[in-house]
């Protein structure tokens, strides 16, 4: 196609979608009863042209899929998460607020592991938050060492400031104040 011809071509759409945009309602609908072919080429025309937008009327048959985003449990685990949480519920926990409320999801995590990660399905399951490959993890506390009296141990950042290893346990927490105060004056005479 020489440019010329893309050019004649690209003016005679636009006349044609011009020519469909000026017909009235009832030529409109009389073209289309009388020639379906020549109005679904002039649509085609104005909608190539930018004249108007794709049909807004859907397709015979159930679209339940292109306006809400819900699917069906997939396993039992779901299905008996969903039982024992109502929509309302896994929603009141994730959308409350958290102080002093008995419907508080640390809480729950804490006092009850299994009944938080059931609830915490059931929300997948309801797509109130997303799903997750990883499950979030409670760190364990740190307990002392069995020859320690004192669980003060310094930890990676000023032990290496200080120039210990990071289990380096402290005996008081003035001594730890000491080595922080110590840290804040060797990392001042660094900058």
């Amino acid at each position: 196609m020489t440019e010329s011809s893309i050019f004649e071509q690209r003016e005679k759409t636009k006349q044609e979608g011009k020519l469909f945009i000026s017909l009235s309602g009832r030529e409109g609908s009389d073209l289309k009863r009388s020639n379906p072919n020549e109005y679904a080429r002039l649509r085609a025309s104005a909608q190539a042209s930018g004249l108007i937008g794709p049909s807004g009327a859907r397709q015979a048959g159930l679209h339940v899929s292109h306006y809400v985003d819900v699917q069906p449990p997939k396993t039992t685990q779901e299905i008996q998460a969903r039982i024992r949480y109502s929509e309302a519920e896994c929603r009141r926990y994730y959308n409350a607020t958290t102080s002093g409320a008995s419907d508080n999801l640390a809480a729950l995590q804490r006092s009850n592991p299994e009944a938080y990660a059931q609830l915490r399905l059931a929300a997948q399951s309801y797509s109130i938050i997303e799903r997750s490959v990883t499950q979030p993890v409670r760190r364990p506390v740190a307990s002392p060492t069995k020859d320690s009296t004192n669980p003060l141990i310094l930890g990676e950042e000023l032990g290496q400031l200080a120039g210990l290893p990071a289990t380096t346990e402290v005996e008081s927490l003035k001594a730890l104040d000491q080595l922080n105060e110590y840290a804040a004056k060797i990392e001042g005479a660094k900058s």
